[in-house]
């Protein structure tokens, strides 16, 4: 496995303007120092609050991210498309189509980056309010086709991830929905184990479940009653099952921290010492036999 964290390690949000502290391509400088040899794009927060990839210059983004990456050497082994950040996006709306238009475009653009697999959140919750559960499958086949055309034409496969709330909360329906896009070189499946343990599922099942389905992997923890998005141990999952489940199973793609909350609101002068404490944490994580 290549040990990667997400840029969101160093993306602290200031809630007082509403704009991402630090971009994205600074976020890789951190992650090289520390040791890190590869990253997962959050493309996240470079779409919201009216940054760059909202634009019509989002093309600058792509060849400054791109320089970025050859000058630091990180590999960008993973990437996180947007998915809506505001509640008005209701299916129907114009405002809907505008976050599928963004999800798009950060499909697109993790492709120009070299990324491999881009993790794509499926539609639910406000958005589909009033939808069952069949409809919903529906309307995401709908969607994830839409999106994996884009995906094929640019040679980046997508990574459907695993949610807190139904139903995509369920394996089940998961594995369902991938079913009947009936691609599994194009899709596969994002493993978010804080999500997972909010379930109470049992992660070292899962993830043999998911075989060589599971693509990409978003590794963080929790107390198991909200989504805290903790460093390893710091919550109450068992890592070492985890780690033994994730070498019997085969998968040999980015073992992926996403731990936003290891700075938030640590002055960024201790950014470098704790973003070296996770790439430790990881490398003990990736030793445990």
């Amino acid at each position: 496995m290549l040990l990667s964290t997400m840029t969101n390690i160093h993306q602290t949000f200031r809630h007082t303007c509403g704009e991402y502290a630090y971009p994205l391509e600074e976020a890789l400088e951190y992650i090289a120092r520390a040791g890190f040899p590869a990253a997962d794009l959050s493309l996240i927060s470079v779409c919201a609050h009216g940054n760059i990839l909202e634009t019509d210059r989002w093309m600058e983004f792509v060849d400054n991210c791109r320089e970025a990456l050859t000058r630091t050497k990180i590999i960008p082994c993973q990437a996180h498309a947007y998915y809506a950040q505001t509640r008005d996006g209701v299916y129907g709306t114009a405002a809907f189509e505008r976050d599928q238009m963004l999800t798009d475009r950060t499909i697109r653009v993790a492709a120009m980056l070299g990324v491999p697999w881009v993790t794509v959140h499926p539609l639910y919750g406000t958005c589909l309010a009033g939808h069952d559960e069949n409809e919903i499958l529906e309307i995401n086949r709908v969607h994830f086709c839409r999106w994996g055309e884009t995906a094929a034409r640019m040679g980046v496969g997508i990574a459907i991830e695993n949610m807190i709330s139904p139903p995509f909360n369920d394996p089940d329906n998961l594995l369902r929905l991938l079913t009947t896009l009936g691609d599994d070189q194009l899709f596969g499946v994002c493993l978010d184990t804080g999500h997972a343990h909010l379930n109470a599922i049992d992660l070292p099942s899962l993830i043999l479940r998911l075989g060589k389905r599971l693509r990409t992997t978003h590794i963080h923890d929790n107390h198991g009653r909200y989504d805290e998005h903790l460093p390893p141990y710091l919550g109450d999952i068992e890592w070492e099952p985890v780690m033994r489940a994730m070498r019997q199973s085969g998968y040999d793609g980015a073992f992926s921290f996403e731990v936003p909350q290891t700075t938030r609101n640590i002055p960024a002068a201790l950014h470098d010492d704790v973003i070296r404490y996770a790439h430790t944490l990881g490398e003990y994580l990736l030793h445990i036999e």
